[in-house]
């Protein structure tokens, strides 16, 4: 069945996986250590560049294309872990709270018997924690640590593990993931999945834009609306 994009989300989907840092909870500082790390990897991606200029051929050119992509990959799973781990650390003095309009759209899933499902680069411990104090455990379907497995995004492994999960892995055009990064982004187009990315979250709305997600919304209130 194709996916087409005039419709609601609830008649496209059935199976809605979001990220947690940033996209269901407000942490905007989230957003400045962000900035302040991207520059290390896009500093590894312009010298990458240069370093495949010397390919002369069609096939080294395809090589050089693919190695490339890989090394920019492990340079923004590098940065995440350096993310996490400063999160982890603001965490013990600063307690998130839900974006606006996030049980809203949990309990119309819900209400609608969709699989839910929660994938974050968090401590796995941290997010169960966290749902427990929203009083949102009971809504999700499965929960999954990137850091538990070893496949911190862009990395399509967290993706891959709730589908399975799930056992919805044979249907991915009916499975979308709805973050609020770049490498969100990333981790859904190299699952297979499409991406619905929310912009009052850790990265602005035009660097999301660039990103090309599936679809685009300013905030949880118009993701909403979509349903």
């Amino acid at each position: 069945m194709v996916v087409t994009k005039n419709k609601g989300l609830l008649a496209q989907f059935d199976v809605f996986i979001f990220d947690w840092d940033g996209t269901l909870t407000q942490m905007h500082f989230l957003r400045k250590l962000n900035q302040m790390l991207n520059p290390s990897w896009l500093y590894k991606k312009r010298k990458t560049k240069q370093m495949m200029k010397s390919g002369d051929t069609e096939l080294r050119n395809i090589v050089h294309t693919k190695r490339r992509y890989a090394v920019e990959m492990r340079a923004m799973e590098f940065k995440n872990r350096i993310l996490i781990s400063m999160i982890e650390i603001s965490l013990k003095f600063v307690k998130p709270h839900l974006q606006e309009y996030v049980k809203d759209v949990i309990r119309t899933l819900a209400s609608s018997n969709k699989k839910i499902a929660l994938l974050t680069d968090a401590n796995a411990y941290r997010a169960l924690r966290e749902l427990s104090e929203e009083k949102l455990s009971n809504y999700f379907d499965v929960v999954v640590s990137g850091q538990e497995i070893n496949a911190l995004k862009p990395n399509p492994g967290g993706i891959d593990t709730v589908l399975y999960a799930l056992n919805a892995h044979k249907n991915k055009e009916k499975a979308v993931y709805i973050c609020d990064m770049v490498d969100d982004v990333l981790a859904a187009k190299n699952a297979g999945v499409r991406a619905c990315a929310v912009a009052n979250g850790v990265e602005s709305y035009e660097r999301l834009s660039r990103a090309k997600p599936w679809r685009l919304f300013r905030s949880m209130e118009a993701l909403r609306e979509a349903l």
